[in-house]
């Protein structure tokens, strides 16, 4: 099937196909970088489904394997390496998502399973540091493996669970995101439907009372995602986020006078005070939208930030909001700076090889000539290497189909953004609402009788909705049961069904690939 079209691939399938690709990918042959392309290509469009987490959690410890016992132990980064980090960064957002929903509860021997493949991961930081981009891969792999671990496993503090306590539980691990982030959604949902202008304008006022917080870069980088896919297609988005790395001296003290008399103005601690993780991000996205961006004139804001023209990056001072070519000659802290010119360098290099289209010309010519003089300026030998690592991007850039595509269609964070406002709205994905195993096995035993006694089936009033929702659920389940044709159902799902001849020949391919990469980790280990 056709990847430009992935809503009409069913679950199942793209499954089999990541197992299938991830076999692949290791057996060394011609095919390997289009496997991984190909795999990279699935991970940034295909639809998120709670079906998909013990696929998830199997090609993560795949990939966290495969980064302990080979590649790490290379001489020198190839650029197979730096897509194998980029898989496994995706994957792990992937578990992110279905963590923030409450998916993964009941699912403790996966990540306790997951939880053994990470133990001693982050010693391999030091490996990557000198490539920004490897490192906050392997970053966003820590981090996520931490939350999740920690969250999931964590024993309840509770003895006697309630209703009430059950879903308070989930709404106060959203309550607890930063409300500039629900804002950021928000946006992406008004401008992905029907809007009005006057409201779209009214809306984006409401970012002048908020404050960009990065003290959790993770969820500060989701924000950022998210609003990257909004600037694509609007310029006053991409005017927030070009606004948040604005240069503020005095970030701490003014957020405490507006605690007494309140600002209308965006308040953010700006590019030189972020992580170094949410600096990468930044610098990463805007080349994203220089790449992606659906009007000339967003591709050119993004590139210059509020410099008219490309000359002016270089005449002029310190930059206050910074475009993609003043983070190329970005200097704060002697330690870290280097690592966001590398991304700039790497983002430019990935602009000239991707936008290669006579639409396109002048805007690459510009990105050309400043990266020469970039090159030519710079003295780090380590951002020199972007010039290198950039062109392994621009490889997997032409796989993505360049036609117009509506908002929200194919790209995975535009999914994150649907699926954290329907948490937000509805406390529940309406998946495991309808699951028999949305109720955990505390509440198995919850009937009519633990509910208030004035909550009768006539008489609900009284009750939340949540509470209603589990009323109405334990009288389907007291009610239940199997009929003649579930019982003939139950009888025959394990009989022992003969494979067919493509089953068969599936069977034989899979051993195949399994022997030749059983081989080269014997000849590796001889070795």
């Amino acid at each position: 099937k056709k990847l430009s079209n992935f809503d009409t691939i069913d679950d199942l399938s793209i499954q089999l196909c990541w197992a299938e690709l991830s076999q692949l990918m290791q057996c060394d042959s011609p095919f390997q970088e289009e496997c991984m392309d190909l795999f990279i290509e699935s991970l940034e469009n295909a639809k998120l489904s709670s079906s998909q987490i013990p696929t998830l959690f199997f090609l993560a410890e795949t990939i966290i394997y495969w980064i302990r016992t080979d590649t790490v132990n290379q001489p020198f980064l190839r650029a197979f390496e730096i897509k194998l980090l980029k898989v496994g960064k995706m994957i792990f957002e992937r578990i992110y998502i279905h963590f923030m929903d409450k998916s993964l509860d009941d699912q403790h021997d996966l990540v306790d399973h997951l939880s053994i493949y990470l133990q001693g991961f982050s010693d391999l930081k030091a490996a990557y540091s000198p490539y920004p981009d490897a490192f906050l891969y392997i970053e966003f792999m820590i981090k996520i493996g931490d939350i999740v671990g920690t969250h999931v496993n964590h024993p309840k503090s509770a003895t006697n669970t309630t209703v009430a306590s059950y879903f308070t539980d989930s709404e106060r691990r959203l309550s607890m995101l930063d409300q500039f982030l629900w804002s950021t959604i928000e946006l992406f949902k008004l401008l992905k439907s029907k809007y009005d202008r006057k409201i779209l304008d009214e809306f984006l006022t409401t970012f002048d009372s908020l404050v960009f917080r990065d003290e959790n870069w993770l969820d500060a980088s989701l924000s950022l995602y998210i609003l990257a896919e909004c600037s694509k297609i609007n310029i006053k988005a991409l005017d927030i986020f070009l606004q948040l790395s604005f240069k503020d001296d005095d970030y701490e003290d003014r957020l405490i006078r507006d605690e007494i008399s309140p600002r209308k103005t965006l308040k953010s601690s700006g590019l030189f005070k972020w992580s170094i993780e949410l600096t990468c991000v930044y610098v990463e996205l805007l080349a994203d939208i220089c790449i992606n961006g659906s009007s000339p004139l967003l591709k050119r804001k993004a590139l210059l930030g509020n410099h008219k023209e490309a000359a002016d990056v270089f005449n002029n001072g310190d930059a206050q909001v910074f475009g993609l070519l003043d983070t190329a000659k970005f200097a704060a802290s002697p330690q870290s700076d280097w690592m966001v010119r590398y991304m700039a360098v790497k983002g430019l290099v990935r602009i000239c090889k991707s936008l290669n289209d006579k639409q396109n010309e002048e805007f690459r010519q510009i990105s050309w000539a400043c990266l020469v003089i970039f090159q030519e300026s710079e003295k780090n030998t380590n951002v020199l290497e972007a010039l290198k690592v950039g062109q392994i991007n621009s490889k997997i850039e032409p796989l993505i189909k360049k036609e117009k595509v509506e908002l929200g269609r194919t790209n995975v964070y535009c999914r994150f953004a649907y699926r954290l406002g329907d948490l937000r709205e509805n406390g529940v994905p309406k998946s495991q609402m309808n699951r028999e195993s949305y109720v955990d096995e505390e509440l198995k035993d919850v009937r009519l009788e633990s509910l208030p006694e004035s909550a009768s089936v006539h008489n609900k009033s009284i009750l939340t909705n949540t509470e209603t929702k589990l009323a109405d659920h334990a009288i389907v389940t007291a009610k239940r049961r199997t009929t003649l044709k579930d019982e003939l159902l139950i009888s025959s799902q394990f009989e022992t069904k003969v494979p067919d001849y493509y089953e068969r020949k599936n069977i034989d391919l899979m051993r195949i690939v399994e022997d030749q990469f059983r081989k080269d980790l014997r000849d590796n280990l001889h070795e």
